[in-house]
């Protein structure tokens, strides 16, 4: 885990929780982009909840992402409501993974090297850090 980007340079994690952003980002020229610039670009007000997961979840979540077999189904609807945000030493986001819970589907960062991801263990990982908000 030490070894592998982005846990490898993150000096803490955090979970968040929005409303669906179809509802109030549609308007920005890169939809898919939430990260510019080690910066959050999506509006911060729609922001319901933000956790900084500690050691245990960080394990959860390395294991969801790289040893976790990926479901077998997901539809095509994409309206993300939750984020997993990797930060360095200077507070900067230097990784993100964006996750649709009703579709299964997600979106990361470009530097972010991974294999099918496993959307049903980032289910539970953001339940057991507190995350309460899922859906509208």
């Amino acid at each position: 885990m030490e070894e592998t980007f982005p846990f490898s340079e993150a000096e803490k994690i955090e979970l968040i929780s929005y409303s669906g952003r179809y509802s109030w980002d549609r308007d920005r020229e890169n939809f898919n982009v939430i990260v510019e610039d080690k910066k959050l670009v999506i509006d911060t007000s729609y922001i319901k909840e933000r956790i900084v997961i500690n050691e245990k979840l960080e394990k959860d979540l390395f294991k969801a992402i790289y040893i976790d077999d990926p479901p077998t189904e997901s539809a095509a609807c994409f309206d993300p409501r939750h984020s997993i945000l990797f930060y360095n030493k200077n507070s900067e986001i230097i990784a993100y993974i964006e996750i649709c819970f009703m579709c299964g589907n997600y979106e990361t960062s470009k530097n972010f090297t991974h294999g099918l991801m496993n959307v049903g263990s980032f289910w539970m990982i953001f339940k057991d850090a507190g995350i309460k908000y899922f859906k509208e």
